[in-house]
């Protein structure tokens, strides 16, 4: 399981896709970049964040595949960890601060990366890993 960081729980994620599709992590630390570009922006993206994860709880393949409520409950915390890690590289290529055109940039890249290039089995079951922890 990840190690319960930002860069931990989308190496989680990064695991789970096939090595000729794996994406590499930004440049910079992922958490220096979060805690540096994205954090004080984070609040005017509350609303639509929100939203997002709401949309991952209740269209989710992973109600059907997980092990139980603790593998749903995490894996929002891993979509939101995704999403963080996104949005810190969008605004870091960029150059500007968190706006609204990067942050819908990075919804899109983390959906890529959670619904279309993670195996959804491989996924399940290293989320999964929660409940017997």
């Amino acid at each position: 399981m990840g190690s319960g960081t930002i860069s931990g729980y989308y190496g989680l994620v990064a695991g789970c896709v096939p090595e000729a599709y794996r994406p590499v992590a930004p440049g910079e630390s992922i958490a220096e970049a979060d805690a540096r570009w994205v954090e004080g922006a984070w609040p005017a993206f509350g609303a639509p964040t929100r939203c997002y994860l709401a949309a991952k709880a209740f269209a989710s393949w992973l109600a059907y595949q997980g092990r139980g409520a603790r593998t749903m409950a995490f894996s929002l915390d891993v979509a939101l960890s995704v999403l963080r890690v996104h949005c810190a590289a969008q605004r870091e290529a960029a150059g500007r601060p968190l706006d609204r055109p990067l942050f819908t940039e990075a919804v899109r890249r983390a959906d890529e990366l959670l619904v279309h290039l993670a195996s959804r089995e491989a996924l399940a079951r290293a989320l999964s890993r929660v409940e017997w922890s």
